[in-house]
C-alpha cells in the first residue's frame, strides 16, 4: 500500500539549502514520519541524513559549559533530538534502499550484527567481572573482549557498511519496482 504523494506541497525552487531543508521537513511531517513504504531519492535521503545529523549534534558543544545543571539540560535536549529524529531518518534510509531495489531488512541485519558483538563482549566481561567487582576491572575486560570480537567481525561489518553506503549513492531504479513507482 503506497501513500499518494501528489498532494504534497512542491519543493521550493530556491537554492540548494532551501531545497534540502524542505526535503528534511518533508520527512518529519505526520504523513511521512516513520513511513517505511515507498521510495526515496538520493537528494531526499542525503538531505534528511545530513541535516538530521547536524541538528542532533547542535547541543553537544554546550556540554562543555562548566555548570552541571546546564550540562544535564543540553544532554537531555540532545537525547530528545536523537530519539525524535531516529525514526524518520531510519525510514528515509529504508525508502532509499527501496529505491535501488533492496529491502530495508539489510539495515536491521547490519545493526543486529553490531548489537550482537557488543552484547557478547559485555556478557564475557561481566562473567569475568564476577571475580573482581571493581568498575575499572569490568571496563578493562569489556575492552579486551570487544577488541577480540572486533578482530573477527570488523571485516564483515565494514563490508556490509560499505555495501549499504554504496546503495545510498547509486541512482535509483529508473522504472517502477516492487516498492513503488519511480521517484
Amino acid at each position: 500500500m503506497s501513500i499518494d504523494t501528489d498532494n504534497l506541497p512542491p519543493v521550493p525552487s530556491g537554492g540548494l539549502c532551501e531545497q534540502a531543508w524542505a526535503e528534511f521537513r518533508k520527512s518529519l511531517r505526520k504523513d511521512n514520519y516513520g513511513r517505511m513504504s515507498g521510495r526515496a531519492g538520493r537528494f531526499e535521503y542525503w538531505s534528511a541524513t545530513i541535516i538530521g545529523s547536524l541538528i542532533t549534534l547542535l547541543p553537544l558543544p554546550f556540554l562543555l559549559i562548566p555548570f552541571a545543571i546546564l550540562q544535564v539540560l543540553f544532554l537531555l535536549i540532545s537525547l530528545y533530538l536523537i530519539v525524535y529524529l531516529a525514526l524518520p531518518l531510519i525510514s528515509v534510509y529504508v525508502r532509499r534502499l527501496h529505491d535501488v531495489g533492496y529491502s530495508g531488512y539489510w539495515i536491521a541485519f547490519h545493526y543486529a550484527i553490531v548489537a550482537i558483538v557488543f552484547a557478547v563482549a559485555v556478557f564475557h566481561a561481566t562473567q569475568a567481572a564476577m571475580i573482581d567487582l571493581s568498575l575499572s576491572y569490568i571496563i578493562e575486560e569489556t575492552k579486551f573482549h570487544m577488541e577480540h570480537l572486533f578482530r573477527y567481525t570488523s571485516l564483515p561489518t565494514t563490508l556490509l557498511s560499505l555495501f549499504l553506503f554504496l546503495l545510498t549513492v547509486l541512482p535509483g531504479n529508473p522504472t517502477s519496482n516492487k516498492y513503488g513507482d519511480k521517484v
